[in-house]
């Protein structure tokens, strides 16, 4: 509405467009209601190319695009040019809500670092990532029983602290029993702490980077990569919306203001 257009043809197809609108109250409220649940796309999509959208943006874009072919629905029952041109330049984007739809939790926190924004069973990683977090203590268990056979030493410790993560701690005494791949971690008064090849890979799999990493891998990735054809396509969309909005406006001016057919300029309605 701040730029409006000067083009007489552009003017006229909206008029028509209106015209058709204007005739048919059902018609009206049907395009109207389309548009029920869209969000701001251009204030979403300014968010994802920066790179400041969060999952919940991404929740509103996906739950957008869901509402497209409701309109898509809607315009193609109009016989206006406008219209017709409108819907041939609709892109529904399936790939891209499809993409959201499987990747994204129904309901994900406010950030990503909250964990649990990547939907279960999409990745196969993060799913064993998320299970060995859930089961840490049985795995711990598991874990000191089998060192402890194979070591001869039954006072073996596994634990976990937050200063130096996971350990085996193995009395003074016992020393000599430590086998080879063993490397030491720190040193008590009376003990020595260490850690294994398989105690290091299962730090690393639960530790918060390692969800992050693969969580980071899809919105730097594969969910990011479609940034620059969502402002193609969805941002065309969105001028297209911005033009039903115009008509939209105009048809509700209708019952205030009438055009003049013969000059085409619109007069007060008497």
């Amino acid at each position: 509405m701040m730029r409006p257009s000067v083009d007489a043809v552009e003017i006229e197809s909206r008029y028509d467009a209106v015209g058709e609108l204007a005739g048919s109250a059902v018609a009206a409220e049907s395009v109207r209601n389309s548009f029920d649940g869209i969000f701001d796309i251009e204030r979403l999509l300014s968010k994802i190319t920066i790179g400041t959208a969060g999952p919940r943006e991404l929740i509103s874009l996906r739950s957008s695009m869901g509402c497209f072919p409701r309109v898509a629905g809607a315009i193609s029952k109009m016989k206006a040019a406008r219209f017709g041109v409108l819907y041939q330049r609709l892109d529904l984007l399936e790939d891209l809500h499809s993409l959201l739809g499987n990747s994204i939790a129904d309901d994900p926190p406010p950030t990503m670092m909250d964990g649990g924004v990547i939907r279960d069973g999409y990745d196969a990683s993060l799913d064993e990532l998320r299970v060995l977090s859930k089961s840490g203590k049985g795995y711990l268990a598991s874990l000191e029983i089998r060192e402890r056979e194979r070591t001869g030493i039954a006072s073996l410790k596994v634990r976990f602290n937050r200063v130096f993560g996971y350990y085996i701690e193995i009395s003074n005494s016992n020393k000599h029993l430590v086998p080879s791949d063993y490397d030491r971690k720190q040193t008590l008064v009376g003990a020595e702490r260490y850690t294994t090849p398989e105690l290091k890979e299962y730090e690393e799999k639960i530790s918060r980077d390692g969800v992050w990493g693969i969580v980071g891998e899809y919105f730097d990735g594969e969910t990011w990569q479609h940034a620059d054809s969502v402002w193609g396509f969805v941002g065309d969309d969105w001028e297209d919306g911005a033009d039903r909005d115009v008509m939209a406006l105009t048809l509700e001016a209708l019952g205030k203001v009438t055009r003049c057919e013969t000059c085409g300029r619109p007069s007060r309605r008497k």
